[in-house]
């Protein structure tokens, strides 16, 4: 996994769990995320805007990014059930390791 080397360890471990969920998108942490600092590229509101045109299932990955890192994704359960199944899994699985200790 990727580490910041100034982050603390709970921001690790929701970066991690991030990487779980965006997994099978790349791209995403370049649009989320600095690469040399635990920043997002922009604020949460302006990373929502510009996502609007990604795929369905890419906008709600970020949405749940988003309040992962913050609390500013906006992101509603009934929102988690239009994510097709390996996506609602790697959702799940980061939700684990993001509780796990």
């Amino acid at each position: 996994m990727d580490y910041w080397t100034e982050a603390h360890q709970s921001e690790n471990k929701l970066f991690e769990a991030m990487l779980i969920l965006i997994s099978k998108s790349p791209h995403l942490r370049k649009f989320l995320f600095n690469e040399s600092s635990q920043r997002l590229n922009s604020n949460p509101d302006q990373l929502l805007r510009c996502s609007r045109g990604f795929a369905s299932g890419e906008y709600i990955l970020i949405k749940i990014c988003l309040d992962l890192w913050c609390e500013n994704g906006k992101i509603s359960v009934h929102e988690l059930f239009h994510l097709d199944l390996d996506l609602f899994n790697l959702t799940l699985k980061a939700l684990r390791h993001s509780r796990s200790s």
